[in-house]
């Protein structure tokens, strides 16, 4: 597999999570102290996630900055799949590893 589609997936999933857990949010009031905790767990590496990507519109020829650009989505996934995991309820992730 390319580097390049592994940075898309990584790049997929983590803006995925946002996206399907406020539109949760917004239809699933069932779910709706569920999709807070999934929300708050992921929302300091969104913040990561922008200033990396404002950083690199700023200045798109820095190399530490094209660096964090490219790598920063592989390199934080770990990261933002585990603390996506660790906060949903322990019969959900049982049944997510099965």
């Amino acid at each position: 597999m390319d580097e390049r589609y592994l940075t898309i997936a990584a790049v997929l999933f983590e803006a995925g999570v946002p996206i399907v857990a406020a539109l949760l949010l917004l239809q699933a009031s069932k779910l709706r102290s569920y999709v807070v905790v999934v929300l708050g767990s992921v929302t300091p590496m969104l913040f990561i996630y922008a200033a990396i990507v404002i950083s690199y519109l700023v200045m798109p020829y820095n190399v530490e900055v094209q660096f964090a650009f490219y790598a920063g989505w592989i390199m934080g996934f770990i990261l933002y799949a585990v603390s996506f995991i660790r906060n949903q309820p322990v019969s959900t992730v049982v049944e997510f590893s099965r």
